[in-house]
C-alpha cells in the first residue's frame, strides 16, 4: 500500500497509476476474497437463523408478524428478543463458529469486508491526494470509488 504519488491529481501519470496498480493488487485480491466469503457467510448464516427466527412467532407492536430477523427491530419484547439471540448464539456454535459467544459470523465477515475494503480505499485516498472519508460520503460513491480501485488494481 505503499503511496507512489503525494503531488496533486492533476501531475498523476498512467505510468503511476499502474505503479500502483501493482502495488495493490493483492489487497484487491483480499477484498474480492473477503466479499465472496461474507456473501456466503451470510446466505449460511441466514438459512439456520430463519429455522429459529420461525420458532418464534415474533409481532410487531400492531400484532402483525415479523417476516424476518432483519425486521426483528420492529419487535418492543425484549426478553423474547435477548431468548431469539441466545437461540442464535446456540445454532452458531452448532454450525461451526467459534469466534465470540454474541458475536454472529455473517456479521463478522462482512466487519472483515468492509475493513479490507478501508484499507484499499484509504491507499487510493493517498494516492490521488484526498482523504479516504471523501470516497464514503456516500454509499453510491463508495462502490463508486471501490469499482475503480478494484478495476485497477485487477486490470491485465
Amino acid at each position: 500500500m505503499t503511496n507512489t504519488a503525494t503531488a496533486p491529481l492533476s501531475s498523476l501519470t498512467v505510468s503511476m497509476l499502474k505503479t500502483w496498480a501493482r502495488r495493490n493488487k493483492d489487497l484487491a485480491m483480499t477484498v474480492c476474497k473477503a466479499k465472496a466469503f461474507a456473501e456466503v457467510e451470510r446466505e449460511r448464516v441466514d438459512a439456520y437463523v430463519a429455522v429459529v427466527f420461525a420458532g418464534f412467532g415474533f409481532k410487531d407492536e400492531d400484532g402483525n408478524a415479523i417476516p424476518d430477523a432483519r425486521r426483528l427491530y420492529l419487535c418492543e419484547d425484549d426478553a423474547a428478543c435477548a431468548a431469539f439471540y441466545a437461540a442464535c448464539d446456540v445454532a452458531h456454535r452448532a454450525n461451526g463458529w467459534t469466534g465470540e459467544e454474541g458475536h454472529c459470523p455473517a456479521l463478522t465477515a462482512e466487519n472483515l469486508q468492509i475493513q479490507a475494503e478501508n484499507l484499499l480505499l484509504a491507499s487510493l485516498g493517498e494516492f490521488v491526494g484526498v482523504d479516504d472519508g471523501d470516497f464514503s460520503r456516500s454509499l453510491e460513491m463508495r462502490a463508486k470509488a471501490l469499482n475503480i480501485a478494484l478495476g485497477v488494481c485487477l486490470a491485465k
